[in-house]
């Protein structure tokens, strides 16, 4: 069938839905504010190819040209139904332009507030139209769609996990190190320094520790700057690929999540499960649905350094989590796999169009 994605093409949750869609036989198009490519799958977008940073102003600008021009192009592409993502931007602009049958994914901070706050009412007006205008909405956890269901009270939500592609992330076996390894975007959110103040404590007891951090971001240099008065050998090695991403986890003993605001789901504590690492990360959002608390994960309080190191330290030294090498691949395999997720996402599809 036809396909109208309408997402941001340069995100990789959308990249990869778009390809595996595409692969499943559909006639996929992507219909995005923001250009990138995505090698098998059209992509019709306001802004230009070249365009990578957009002033606020401009990309305001852009958002209302696709809001007035996504009924038009809708209407000559003809699909069968449209897959939005995001409610509070491409799924209110889509619903306030088209009748076809649509499904909405949320992808976690347009339904789920910051800690201490409430939605703005004009984000959750635009939520409510997305997902009252929607056939079908889907959300990767339980953690989010309880939040759907704050916004649009008795909505139906069907989980569809953002699973995992074990062909990529298997089972390998565990080095024999004291290296860890994070893979976050370097923003505030995703809590990186409270991992490199960890480490302090963390070399006091096991003096070979050693940390990667796998991302960049606007926190980069403080950071880093961070990282030199540290007596922990930390080495940052910027973004990786997510294809390579894999071989970065196999080479540590431990994977860490330090998000420090609530987690819409969990992927990268997924991925180092599916390769057999144990997980120490901080207890928010959607994470204890993801792991297998005390068995492939130990979860701490989040902004606590000090509970961190304990639970590094208890790891390296220890037998906590030395399931977690055989316990993790299994977890992932029966209820997160990325093959699953599409099937039931191409199911999804077919009712919608059905309906």
């Amino acid at each position: 069938m036809k396909v109208a994605m309408v997402a941001n093409a340069a995100a990789t949750h959308t990249q990869r839905w778009a390809l595996a869609m595409a692969e499943t036989g559909h006639d996929v198009r992507v219909f995005s504010v923001r250009h990138h490519r995505i090698d098998g799958v059209d992509v019709d977008a306001v802004l230009p190819r070249d365009v990578v940073v957009v002033p606020r102003v401009p990309l305001a600008v852009a958002y209302t040209r696709f809001r007035l021009t996504l009924g038009r192009k809708l209407t000559a592409f003809r699909p069968d139904i449209v897959h939005t993502h995001f409610a509070s931007t491409n799924g209110y602009i889509a619903a306030r332009t088209t009748t076809m049958p649509t499904i909405l994914t949320v992808w976690g901070s347009d339904v789920v507030p910051r800690p201490g706050r409430s939605l703005s009412p004009l984000k959750r007006l635009r939520d409510r139209i997305a997902i009252e205008h929607a056939s079908i909405v889907t959300s990767a956890s339980p953690f989010m769609a309880r939040h759907v269901e704050a916004i649009v009270p008795g909505a139906s939500v069907e989980i569809v996990p953002f699973g995992v592609d074990l062909k990529l992330f298997s089972p390998t076996p565990r080095p024999n190190n004291h290296h860890l390894i994070v893979a976050k975007s370097l923003e505030p959110r995703y809590g990186i320094a409270y991992v490199i103040e960890a480490m302090a404590s963390v070399v006091s007891s096991v003096p070979d520790a050693t940390l990667t951090v796998a991302g960049d971001g606007s926190l980069r240099r403080k950071l880093e700057r961070l990282a030199n008065n540290s007596p922990a050998d930390i080495r940052f090695i910027g973004k990786v690929d997510h294809d390579d991403l894999p071989k970065y986890m196999a080479d540590a003993a431990i994977v860490i999540n330090p998000t420090i605001v609530e987690e819409s789901f969990g992927v990268v504590v997924l991925e180092a499960q599916a390769i057999g690492r144990p997980v120490i990360s901080t207890r928010v959002g959607a994470v204890p649905d993801v792991c297998v608390e005390g068995g492939t994960a130990l979860l701490v309080p989040p902004r606590d350094p000090d509970a961190m190191a304990q639970a590094i330290v208890a790891v390296l030294t220890g037998t906590r989590l030395s399931e977690a090498a055989t316990l993790g691949p299994r977890f992932v395999t029966d209820s997160f796999s990325w093959e699953a997720s599409v099937a039931k996402m191409d199911t999804l599809y077919r009712t919608a169009a059905d309906a």
